[in-house]
């Protein structure tokens, strides 16, 4: 027994090898787990160690999904039930090509071949910076996979971008998805009729179980990401310090920032606009953000006076060109009591966050940018204005007056 499983290890490590070689995507994700306490609260976030054994039965579940993809196609035709991918969309693709230059990574994206092959060349590299960014941007803009049927003739529009098979399905696991479900009862149908299996399939339509399929996946796996979501937050009530933790900044809009916290394998958006200590804010080629920070006089007056008041009169809102830009910038840098409230911020640095979360229901994470060592008391004073840290009675608590009508229903697309 012991010999036979070491047998088809090796299969399966050279099964693995020949997939990535031929174009898989290999999603160097990590996975973590909450250790939970006997009130089912989390009070440990762990990394979960990647282990042979689930590589060999990953391997194995992938190979028999492709195995009864190729089966079902052959027999149940344009009725089979499969799961595909579609290739990134064309300006998500131009974005991408953007980004990897301004970023100096050597990324070619043209295909599933070349960009696995860019990617693990980038992972072997010492730059665990610009992988764990790169990374990031990519899987942020492919398509969701999604259940189809073999319907058209154009081969391209059921392939699976990101595992490079032309076919493929789910059939592993039909005690926790349906779709597998459906998959099975093909197959049962093909190996007893065989070549009739078409005809009797006629009257099904398996076109409206496989969009359900994919809208019943998608609101589950929100709901997932959600709860994730509320035990990151829960546990970090309970253990987050004043020091803040160390965030990549991956990418930025006009009006935002992209970080993604390692230590809790969390991204977040930064809305600039939702940090009372920012004054005004201007990004250079959705690369470069430079933030200027409020003066501590204008920090305390009243609200009235704070919409007519910019920070000693230096405001980016109403730049147009990067000359006008340049211009204030070098005003700004020549003013001595104003220079060190301007703050620059590039892709691929690494900043310092302070993570709470937000006293809104659904409970969310919340984070401000530390701007330097001296910057801690603010942001805890920020902290303690806003509620920042959670719940309490009378602001949105279970107990508090305005429960229900702080409660939002969530969205997802």
């Amino acid at each position: 027994m012991a010999g036979d499983c070491f047998l088809l290890n090796e299969i399966a490590h050279k099964r693995r090898e020949w997939r990535f070689d031929n174009g898989s995507i290999s999603v160097e994700n990590p996975e973590y787990y909450f250790e939970l306490n006997e009130d089912s609260l989390p009070t440990q976030f762990s990394e979960q160690k990647r282990i042979q054994s689930k590589e060999l039965v990953e391997e194995y579940m992938l190979l028999a999904n492709l195995m009864v993809a190729e089966f079902l196609v052959d027999v149940c035709r344009d009725k089979a039930v499969l799961r595909g991918q579609l290739p990134p969309k064309e300006e998500r693709v131009v974005d991408m090509i953007e980004y990897f230059e301004k970023v100096k990574a050597d990324v070619d994206i043209s295909s599933s071949l070349t960009t696995q092959k860019s990617f693990e060349k980038l992972k072997n590299s010492s730059n665990t910076a610009l992988y764990y960014c790169c990374m990031r941007k990519y899987f942020s803009n492919i398509r969701e996979a999604n259940y189809i049927t073999r319907g058209t003739e154009d081969i391209t529009q059921v392939r699976h971008h990101s595992l490079n098979f032309d076919l493929y399905t789910h059939f592993t696991s039909p005690i926790r998805r349906y779709p597998d479900l459906l998959v099975h009862r093909q197959l049962t149908l093909a190996l007893e009729h065989k070549e009739h299996t078409r005809e009797i399939m006629e009257n099904i339509d398996y076109k409206t179980y496989v969009a359900y399929c994919s809208d019943r996946y998608l609101t589950a796996k929100y709901a997932s990401s959600t709860c994730t979501k509320l035990y990151h937050c829960i546990f970090l009530k309970n253990t987050q310090t004043q020091e803040g933790v160390d965030a990549y900044v991956y990418d930025m809009t006009s009006k935002s920032i992209s970080f993604y916290i390692a230590s809790i394998n969390v991204n977040y958006k930064m809305d600039f606009r939702r940090d009372p200590r920012i004054s005004s804010y201007y990004v250079v080629d959705n690369y470069t953000a430079y933030i200027l920070f409020k003066s501590e006089e204008d920090l305390t007056l009243e609200e009235e006076e704070k919409e007519t008041f910019a920070d000693h009169g230096y405001d980016f809102k109403n730049i147009e060109t990067p000359e006008e830009f340049a211009e204030l910038r070098a005003k700004i840098e020549a003013d001595d009591k104003v220079k060190d409230k301007l703050m620059k911020i590039e892709i691929l640095e690494v900043h310092k966050l302070a993570v709470g979360t937000t006293n809104e229901i659904p409970i969310d994470l919340k984070c401000l940018i530390y701007r330097s060592d001296k910057d801690f008391e603010r942001v805890k004073q920020i902290k303690e204005e806003e509620d920042f840290d959670g719940p309490k009675e009378g602001k949105g608590g279970r107990d508090g007056k305005d429960f229900k009508k702080r409660f939002k229903k969530p969205k997802h697309n």
